[in-house]
């Protein structure tokens, strides 16, 4: 049964329990203790914790004003212990160089020194101008051009070239590429064929410094030295240098050369009127980001230790041979201040002046300024420069105030010409000038216009409309132009004693056209002399509109190439025409203008001159004058007469009406007023004593250079001369016109190729030259100097393939053209 019934007294009455009984009571009671305790450390643990997060919220709850106190504290602490900030910058470095290397494996605080570079405000004026040009243009970073360019200058001055054409080269090459290579193998900046001039690299350590920018820089210089020599130009140089010598046509490569040297010669040029005008090389005492020196050579640079020479004012030169002299002040139309300046040459021969002009011009109430330039150390040659491009200066003496430069300036100022405007045009029309200077000018049908001249065509004059004639015009405000169109009209009459005369033309062949719409219908019967014979192209040319329009009958040369009158008065008769035309463009000897007026009268056709060849002889009386026999003549004022390009026509005074309809409103609208102020002036040049002198050396130069070709084994076609002109067969020296005009024209000698009568050559072949005398004669020439001339032309004929020749005799040609500017 139980020991426990129940019943409370009775269990404490009852008697002891047996020990297992109590040892299992105990261990219940234990068991109920440990529970207990359990439940008290999960009660304080998550007490602790919900502590512990009380005080984290409160904490992050002000963690951004914790933040801020900690940068006070550090920039407190940092400032005013710099030692601490210099050690944790120096610890900080260390640690990042220590990660870069790890990243890439090593580090070269040196190889700076590798680097072609330098800062381009370091260069001269000029070469910063030329870095940050190309650099905009070709994509490059300015301060490796930086180098380049400095380098280019360098031993451009070395190597007598242009550092321009240097650096174009470059540009047309490679596009500042340094490691270019074409599809032959060309390689580097310059494209230097390595495998051809690898031993040019030996002093650089081998081919592979081909691709080092400065040595494949001074190893082009040396190769492009080479081909100039070998060509006697720089246009067929730059055909050497691209592997064209023996090909027609070199693909545009040297006209895209030129080209970008123009451009780079204006920038220059654009460089130097912005501050103190200077050569082109930087100061004695300049330093240079890369000391330069021709291939395999170490050389000190010209300058080193030299003293500057000061600015000096150079007045203007009247050297001995040209007619252009300088006239008074009172007097002049425009007065021309050509200055010495230097530079280097575009043709590899020695130096010249084409990068920029440093003059001063006064045209009415053109402001008169000079320029400060360098003492030129060399003694080289002025350059003086047309009169449209000038660039004008502000000399320290005269203008040191901008104001005073540029007062009261809104829109235009007569000092910002067309170098500032177009830097381009204005290379061109340097660089054209350099050649009219340089080159012995033989084109018969080219002259050179005095100062006076285009100073008047570059007026205001240019500005105004003026549809009609003076006194009678369809525009205001023409009072003025007026006075010049009718001074033009006036002078042009009496030079050549017409009745009536129009100055209005544009050129020669539209003072044709006008004479053929006063007085011809489309079909009518004109006749003129053959273009193969000698005569014009506007006579009755097949692909010209005179042969388009109009049933043309041509007259020629008899046996002994003469005009053949007795063929022309039986064709006349034949076929009566409306309109006989006398004239010529290569036609040497004088003309009958009296039997040719005498034919016209009796078929009753109209007599028409064109003299443009010959004007400027009959107006000095050298030359038969048609005036009197024609009906019409007309002439261009370019040539012989040596005014502005343009037309004019005389006419009886019963076809005056007829031919200023036909010019207005036939055939043009409003007339070129500057032009026509440019005529007028010309006109009162040809009425001087001193212009009758001119064309009479004109003549005189002629027959000694025909005389002297003659006795040199040439045939002058005709015989003889009697006028400027003469057409010489090239047949007996086996030369073609063609060539014999590409190689005179590297021997610095310009003229035309011509065909012959009956020549077997093709139009643009040609047997023949034509060469005439107004140019030459113009810059100075007499009989010496004619006969000197026509004794080179022979030399190069002799051996047109022989580059010795052709460099012996340019260097002869320059010593004539510098003794004889034109323009001073």
């Amino acid at each position: 049964m139980p020991w426990f019934d129940g019943d409370p007294i009775k269990a404490c009455s009852a008697p002891q329990r047996p020990a297992s009984v109590e040892r299992s009571a105990m261990t219940a009671l234990g068991q109920f203790g440990l529970e207990a305790h359990l439940k008290s450390v999960q009660s304080g643990i998550a007490t602790i914790a919900d502590d512990i997060a009380q005080g984290f919220f409160e904490i992050t709850h002000n963690s951004f004003a914790l933040l801020g106190l900690a940068v006070v504290f550090a920039v407190i602490t940092l400032t005013a212990r710099p030692d601490l900030r210099q050690a944790g910058e120096f610890k900080l470095m260390t640690w990042l160089q220590q990660r870069q290397e790890a990243a890439i494996g090593f580090t070269e605080p040196a190889a700076i020194e590798r680097a072609t570079a330098s800062n381009p405000k370091d260069l001269p004026a000029q070469q910063a101008a030329v870095a940050y040009w190309l650099s905009k243009k070709y994509g490059v970073a300015p301060e490796p051009l930086s180098v380049l360019v400095a380098e280019a200058f360098e031993i451009g001055q070395k190597a007598k070239l242009d550092p321009t054409l240097i650096l174009a080269i470059m540009a047309i090459e490679s596009g500042f590429n340094p490691f270019a290579q074409s599809p032959v193998g060309a390689q580097g900046l310059m494209q230097v064929m390595t495998k051809v001039h690898h031993d040019k690299y030996d002093n650089f350590g081998g081919k592979l410094a081909a691709f080092d920018p400065v040595t494949n820089l001074r190893v082009g210089v040396k190769v492009l030295q080479e081909c100039i020599a070998r060509a006697g130009s720089v246009e067929g140089g730059l055909k050497y240098y691209v592997g064209a010598a023996n090909m027609e046509d070199d693909g545009g490569y040297a006209s895209k050369v030129m080209g970008e040297h123009a451009r780079l010669l204006a920038v220059v040029a654009s460089a130097s009127k912005r501050g103190k005008p200077s050569p082109f090389f930087a100061e004695p005492g300049t330093s240079r980001p890369v000391p330069a020196s021709l291939p395999g050579k170490s050389e000190t640079p010209a300058s080193e230790g030299k003293t500057p020479e000061k600015p000096v004012l150079i007045p203007p030169a009247r050297p001995e041979g040209p007619l252009f002299a300088p006239q008074s002040p009172a007097a002049a139309s425009a007065r021309l201040f050509a200055f010495r300046a230097y530079g280097y040459g575009t043709d590899g021969s020695g130096f010249q002046a084409p990068s920029v002009t440093l003059a001063g011009c006064a045209t009415g109430d053109r402001l008169k300024v000079f320029a400060t330039i360098e003492a030129d150390p060399s003694g080289l040659s002025v350059q003086p420069f047309a009169w449209a491009a000038l660039v004008s200066f502000r000399a320290a003496a005269h203008m040191n105030s901008r104001d005073h430069v540029f007062k009261d300036c809104h829109m235009y100022h007569r000092n910002i010409l067309v170098e500032q405007t177009d830097p381009e045009i204005f290379a061109a029309i340097q660089a054209e000038n350099a050649r009219q200077e340089q080159h012995i000018e033989l084109i018969a049908s080219e002259n050179y216009a005095s100062p006076a001249v285009m100073a008047a065509q570059g007026s205001q004059l240019t500005n105004k409309y003026a549809e009609g004639y003076p006194g009678r015009r369809y525009y205001g405000g023409c009072e003025h132009v007026d006075v010049a169109e009718q001074l033009a009209i006036d002078r042009v009459k009496t030079i050549f004693g017409a009745e009536a005369a129009n100055v209005q033309a544009h050129c020669g062949a539209s003072a044709n056209e006008a004479v053929f719409l006063a007085f011809l219908k489309p079909g009518d019967t004109i006749m003129g002399m053959s273009l193969a014979e000698g005569g014009h192209l506007t006579h009755g040319m097949a692909l010209n509109m005179s042969g388009k329009w109009f049933n043309v009958v041509s007259y020629g040369l008899n046996d002994k190439e003469e005009i053949d009158y007795d063929a022309m008065e039986r064709k006349a008769h034949e076929t009566r025409p409306k309109l006989i035309i006398a004239g010529a463009s290569a036609y040497s000897l004088r003309i009958d203008f009296e039997r040719f007026a005498k034919v016209a009268k009796a078929v009753g056709a109209i007599f028409m001159v064109d003299i443009a060849h010959y004007a400027g002889l009959v107006a000095a009386g050298v030359y038969p004058n048609p005036v009197p026999h024609a009906d019409i003549v007309t002439s261009t004022t370019h040539k012989s007469l040596r005014g502005p390009r343009g037309g004019i026509i005389l006419m009886k005074a019963e076809h005056e009406k007829a031919i200023n309809s036909a010019i207005f409103p036939g055939l043009q609208g409003g007339p070129l007023m500057h032009v026509i102020a440019a005529k007028a002036v010309a006109f009162k040049e040809a009425m001087s004593p001193e212009f009758k002198t001119y064309q009479q050396q004109v003549v005189k130069n002629a027959q000694i250079v025909a005389d002297t070709l003659t006795q040199r084994g040439l045939r002058i076609v005709s015989g003889r001369t009697e006028s400027h002109v003469m057409l010489v067969d090239l047949r007996a020296k086996g030369i073609t016109g063609k060539e014999a005009e590409a190689v005179l024209g590297s021997a610095h000698m310009t003229i035309n190729k011509n065909a012959i009568p009956n020549d077997p050559e093709k139009p643009m072949v040609t047997s023949g030259v034509r060469i005439g005398t107004p140019a030459m004669t113009t810059r100075g020439f007499k009989d010496e100097e004619a006969r000197a001339t026509a004794h080179l032309i022979a030399d190069v004929l002799d051996n047109p393939r022989d580059a010795a020749t052709l460099e012996a005799v340019r260097a002869k040609v320059h010593a004539l053209t510098s003794r004889f500017p034109v323009y001073r």
